[in-house]
């Protein structure tokens, strides 16, 4: 088990000159916007569908959120959150495991990012670094699966070829288990993303009743199957 902390959520005031001593401390926290104090959820942008980047500060065992009045009034709201996206890029990185959904596939391979620290999952707000970082700089011209299913738990698959279709069974129903298995309120989102180059973003895996959902059609479908998709080299049977 990597958890270290578990620290309550609450809403944090500060003056500004005080706020001016914790500025190096902010750190964005990514989570379903249901779950913050309700000014905190304000104006926070939402980094995947169902999911938005609050303002959190550590101290201790508790974890206390900026509502927006507070990151206006003291600084541009703006400039909060990309300190905050730097102050977590300066923590000690994630430990990486890679495995395959399919035996013997690299188009297979799925990056797994486990953290002590309670912004596991909040490390999708720089992806693009993480991705490149965490894959040795692999590029991603077809997108990547990304799912957060808790803090401390994050899984990447660079798109690559055909290998995606075990990896978003294998994201999906892992997503599942680890979020239902999650302690106390660490559960971040049991479902899996697809987020393409330019920034799109689009679900790709979820529950829909008693069955798992995996969707292959919309954005994600022009990068399997477009001209230049994963399944570009995949020739139609004879007959």
């Amino acid at each position: 088990m990597e958890e270290e902390h578990e620290p309550p959520f609450r809403e944090m005031h500060f003056a500004r000159d005080e706020f001016a001593q914790l500025i190096r401390r902010v750190q964005p926290f990514v989570i379903p916007p249901a779950m913050l104090p309700p000014d905190c959820a304000v104006g926070a942008p939402e980094v995947l569908p169902g999911l938005v980047m609050a303002v959190a500060i550590q101290t201790g065992n508790e974890l206390g959120f900026l509502p927006a009045d507070t990151l206006n009034k003291m600084f541009r709201a703006e400039w909060v959150r990309l300190t905050a996206i730097a102050n977590l890029q300066a923590l000690p990185p994630p430990r990486i495991d890679r495995i395959q959904a399919a035996e013997g596939r690299t188009d297979s391979d799925i990056l797994l990012l486990r953290s002590k620290d309670p912004f596991g999952a909040s490390r999708i707000s720089y992806l693009g670094a993480l991705v490149k970082w965490a894959s040795g700089g692999e590029r991603a011209p077809l997108g990547v699966l990304v799912s957060i299913p808790t803090w401390h738990l994050m899984m990447l698959h660079v798109l690559s070829g055909p290998g995606v279709a075990k990896v978003l069974e294998r994201m999906a129903v892992t997503g599942q288990i680890e979020f239902a298995e999650a302690r106390q309120h660490t559960g971040v989102s049991p479902d899996v993303f697809f987020v393409a180059p330019d920034g799109r973003k689009q679900t790709v895996a979820q529950r829909g009743g008693t069955d798992l959902v995996i969707e292959t059609r919309g954005l994600i479908g022009e990068f399997l199957f477009g001209p230049h998709g994963a399944y570009k080299d995949i020739k139609p049977a004879n007959g």
